[in-house]
């Protein structure tokens, strides 16, 4: 089965804050599985530790960091939904941990927000909320966004 991981920072300075991004994947999400249906998205703010409550703050941790972990290295994909340069360190760390691991990135910008010189640099492509749908996700062609550079770049 084809995996694909989402890559999202979730976790704001405000409760309204952290629900209004996590509505905002969600959305994405929910596109983003109708242009893959056979596809298995793995959508970390979505995991549920057993007995979490009866468990550490480190053993939690520890928990979901493993958990996500092994889910990035079997996905064949990660999809890093970008808030621009208000993405937490969590959400760039597994872009980058995918990159070393040669899984391809694609990054889609939530926002209008800058964005890091980093994940410009790793992405296979990126691209506005909008053009989601244009997308060829089957061959997943290096593609930047016009919004980025005043021109539409699709390299191969």
């Amino acid at each position: 089965m084809y995996r694909v991981y989402i890559a999202a920072s979730f976790a704001c300075d405000s409760r309204e804050l952290t629900e209004e991004r996590k509505a905002a994947i969600d959305k994405m999400v929910h596109r983003i599985q109708s242009l893959m249906p056979s596809a298995d998205l793995y959508v970390p703010h979505k995991l549920v530790v057993p007995h979490a409550w009866e468990m550490t703050l480190a053993d939690w941790a520890k928990a979901v960091y493993d958990a996500d972990v092994d889910a990035l290295r079997h996905s064949q994909l990660v999809i890093f939904l970008s808030f621009g340069k208000n993405n937490n360190a969590g959400s760039a760390w597994e872009c980058g941990c995918a990159y070393g691991y040669g899984i391809p990135v694609v990054m889609i910008r939530m926002t209008n927000n800058t964005e890091s010189v980093m994940l410009f640099g790793s992405a296979r492509a990126i691209m506005d909320k909008h053009e989601v749908e244009r997308y060829n996700w089957e061959t997943l062609p290096r593609y930047y966004a016009p919004s980025l550079f005043g021109s539409n770049y699709i390299l191969s």
